[in-house]
């Protein structure tokens, strides 16, 4: 006797008791189906958001001493006629023996001087943070179905972020390896938005998922200047006359370098965590879904959103006491 055909499988099914056995079809029709990881792509953009919380008052401090350093620097160029380039002959000019101002204005150095917005290096480390949240919310989009044009203006979006981030990291210093990152990232995210197909679209941001984990590894490897900055007045401060003629100025400073140590080191394990949540994540949108990747995502990404709770509130209490 033939074996029945598919059709005739389906009739069996839908027998006598159809209704209870309805769900069979519905598994044989979708026994190739990938579900999307909405669940796993909430929990990640909400630990996204506890880090990025976070991390604001440590760059709004970053901003302050960068461009502290940065008219300190303007100063000394100016002081020694060291200035180059279209700024070249701009000098220092003395009023008395503890007095002056910079004789000129140089263009390069607005943005130290400026009170709107970052300067250079922490707009592009406040960028790249928040450059995160934006792929998240992109996946998320895509995680939850939404229509091709509303999916295809938030791709769209994260691109014009990518290439305005690419400006601003293309300066010198740790910020600047954050440019073959997003020269590599951008084209790849700018062909998703110009797709008119949900599922290319999807393939394509992920394949870009590799370049965001180097994106994290980047403002990791970057710590050293930001610690570098943010202590650079108590640097001064230890070994100034005051400091050394005082042992309280001195230990202030001493205790201040520690804080901020500290602080720079939480954010780094903060960074090294929101990382590795971010590969499960892709990893659930590569894979099926199953229990064990929703139960081990919203583990890590309850975790990393207490660790980043604990952190602001302590670095709440060193701001408290001063920041330089």
């Amino acid at each position: 006797m033939d074996q029945p055909s598919f059709l005739n499988k389906t009739r069996l099914v839908w027998g006598p008791s159809r209704r209870g056995h309805a769900w069979l079809l519905v598994v044989v029709l979708c026994a190739g189906c990938s579900v999307a990881p909405v669940e796993e792509t909430r929990s990640f953009s909400k630990a996204f958001a506890a880090v990025d919380g976070a991390s604001q008052p440590l760059l709004d401090d970053l901003a302050l001493a960068e461009r502290r350093q940065g008219r300190e620097n303007a100063e000394i160029r100016a002081k020694r006629d060291t200035y180059q380039g279209a700024c070249k002959g701009i000098i220092w000019a003395k009023v008395d023996a503890t007095s002056g101002y910079i004789e000129g204005f140089c263009v390069e150095d607005a943005p130290y001087f400026s009170e709107l917005g970052d300067p250079p290096a922490t707009q592009a480390f406040r960028h790249g943070v928040r450059l995160i949240g934006d792929y998240s919310e992109v996946l998320l989009f895509l995680a939850e179905g939404r229509n091709l044009d509303e999916t295809s203006a938030q791709v769209q979006a994260l691109g014009q972020n990518i290439a305005a981030l690419a400006s601003v990291a293309s300066g010198p210093g740790a910020a600047a390896g954050l440019t073959a990152v997003l020269g590599a990232l951008d084209p790849i995210i700018r062909d998703a938005a110009q797709r008119r197909n949900i599922d290319e679209m999807k393939r394509l941001v992920l394949s870009g998922a590799p370049l965001l984990k180097k994106l994290i590894e980047s403002l990791r490897a970057a710590a050293p200047e930001v610690f570098n900055t943010l202590i650079f007045q108590s640097v001064k401060g230890v070994t100034s006359p005051e400091a050394l003629d005082n042992k309280t100025v001195a230990k202030g400073n001493l205790d201040r370098i520690a804080a901020y140590r500290a602080a720079v080191s939480n954010y780094v394990m903060l960074l090294k965590e929101l990382e590795i949540s971010f590969d499960q994540l892709v990893m659930a949108f590569q894979q099926p879904r199953s229990a064990v990747s929703l139960a081990t995502i919203a583990e890590r990404s309850g975790r990393l959103s207490a660790n980043a709770e604990a952190w602001r509130k302590v670095y709440s209490t060193l701001r408290a006491g001063g920041s330089q």
